[in-house]
């Protein structure tokens, strides 16, 4: 079980008349948790992902489904074998993630499942005969194909399509330059770029909102500066030798980013030693995950628990062994354990160390 929002009032407002947004990149296991803890700290949001890649469920705000009218569309995933192909085509068996489509006896493409599915499609890559890719048709889990890449010779994306349900392109998106263009009836609208199109979007929900919640340094961070709306940027990642520019600058000059909250302690760290005097909040929430238990039907003893450590930096240690004195809490590490460690078990009756474990 991960940690909790410890100090979720200050996300939280009383007052819906106003939209509190989650604006991410992909629709990631990260913004999945991300959103999920939100719900569970009965803060209520709108999740919006910029990106489309045929995973995005209903409930879910995205221009790309807005546009094309494609989540309208009520269906079901295909299966592998319901990919229509050539005639003397045949769809063989590949791996768990993915078929191949045999033509003439070489390969010809690749049909790609969802990550959550049962062999259900996501996307199919088209090959010429050298077995280069040459262009991808991408499925939605309502089983449309609403949307086809195509690629240069050295195999990078190079123009996205999008359609909706009568065929009909809607959305051109160039890959080098991020332009896109949007059809509406016999009008076209130029963007020039992906955050002036969401801002379109952001626009046409016609909702006042109140707060910005960001996973990430990209697009949802340019989007937050156009509309300078008091924003938390929910820092997800591992900042590697170096702080991200993008961070620098809202550390240095605070602009919309009021507060980073970090789900490592580690990371915290990190960023508080290089600027410890920056107005822009640092502060640590871990998120929440799902540990519903039926006690009364499940006879197993909850009373222990068990943490595997790499560090002796345990948050809230001693907090959690004042209040729950009946826990039998087992730390164990691969290492040898420090001082601190040592001096928690002899503090401490509930607690059971275990150095120099092996995987």
């Amino acid at each position: 079980m991960g940690g909790a929002f410890t100090n979720t009032s200050r996300l939280n407002r009383e007052d819906d008349r106003f939209m509190r947004l989650v604006i991410a990149d992909y629709l990631s296991e990260k913004t999945m948790e991300l959103s999920a803890s939100l719900i569970k700290s009965n803060i209520q949001h709108q999740l919006l992902v910029l990106s489309d890649k045929g995973n995005i469920t209903e409930g879910i705000l995205n221009p790309y489904l807005y546009f094309t009218g494609i989540a309208n569309y009520k269906g079901r995933a295909l299966q592998f074998n319901e990919i229509k192909v050539p005639p003397l085509y045949e769809i063989r068996y590949y791996n768990a993630t993915k078929a191949v489509i045999i033509g003439e006896g070489i390969q010809r493409g690749f049909i790609y499942y969802f990550e959550e599915g049962q062999r259900t499609v996501n996307r199919v890559d088209w090959l010429n005969l050298q077995g280069e890719r040459v262009f991808s048709d991408v499925y939605a889990q309502n089983g449309l194909c609403f949307a086809k890449i195509s690629y240069t010779s050295e195999g990078k994306e190079a123009q996205k399509t999008f359609y909706n349900q009568q065929g009909q392109v809607v959305i051109v998106r160039d890959m080098f330059t991020n332009t896109i263009e949007l059809s509406l009836g016999n009008k076209k609208v130029f963007f020039e770029n992906v955050t002036a199109f969401a801002m379109a979007y952001i626009e046409e929900l016609q909702e006042t909102i109140s707060d910005l919640y960001i996973n990430s340094l990209s697009y949802p961070l340019f989007i937050a500066n156009r509309l300078q709306t008091n924003t938390t940027l929910f820092w997800q990642e591992k900042i590697q030798s170096d702080i991200p520019g993008n961070m620098k600058i809202q550390l240095e000059e605070q602009q919309c980013v009021k507060r980073i909250v970090f789900e490592s302690l580690t990371e915290l760290e990190k960023v508080k030693q290089h600027y410890p005097y920056s107005k822009t909040e640092l502060c640590y929430l871990a998120p929440i995950f799902d540990t519903s238990i039926d006690v009364e039907n499940d006879k197993r003893n909850y009373h222990k628990a068990l943490i595997v450590t790499a560090s002796d930096n345990i948050h809230l240690i001693h907090e959690l062994l004042e209040m729950l004195p009946t826990l039998e809490i087992t730390i164990a590490a691969k290492t040898d354990m420090s001082s601190k460690l040592t001096n928690l078990a002899n503090k401490y009756n509930n607690v059971h160390l275990y150095p120099h474990i092996t995987d």
